[in-house]
């Protein structure tokens, strides 16, 4: 079991960590490499081809990438995945200190909220 410190020192890295995410484009890329025949019966592989499949409204909708584009791209798609896993491991974090600090003890008081006092009307 990790300490409070070290849960903090790992919640502030991830942040760090995603905070340096500056580009990122949600989907997966698929690489395509058919098989083809020719005229005279002889088979080959096609492509690569390189499609980008993005989930919107409840469908798919593939988009087919240039062969020049793809290194870009899937170094934005790459910066997505990293940013989803980075967010899923903050909130496993964030709750183990959560948990840690309730444990605490009931020497921990939490601040209470101050009310204003309420003003009388002038008569």
């Amino acid at each position: 079991m990790h300490t409070l410190q070290q849960l903090k020192r790992k919640r502030q890295a991830l942040i760090e960590k995603i905070a340096g995410i500056e580009s990122l484009k949600r989907g997966k890329i698929s690489i395509n490499r058919p098989t083809r025949t020719r005229k005279d019966g002889t088979t080959y592989q096609a492509g690569p081809y390189y499609v980008l499949q993005v989930w919107k409204d409840g469908k798919n909708q593939p988009e087919h990438i240039p062969a020049d584009q793809y290194p870009l791209l899937k170094e934005h798609v790459d910066n997505y995945h990293l940013l989803k896993e980075s967010c899923e491991e903050l909130a496993e974090v964030l709750e183990q200190i959560t948990v840690l600090d309730a444990s605490a003890g009931p020497g921990k008081k939490k601040p209470s909220k101050r009310r204003s006092a309420t003003r009388s009307k002038p008569s």
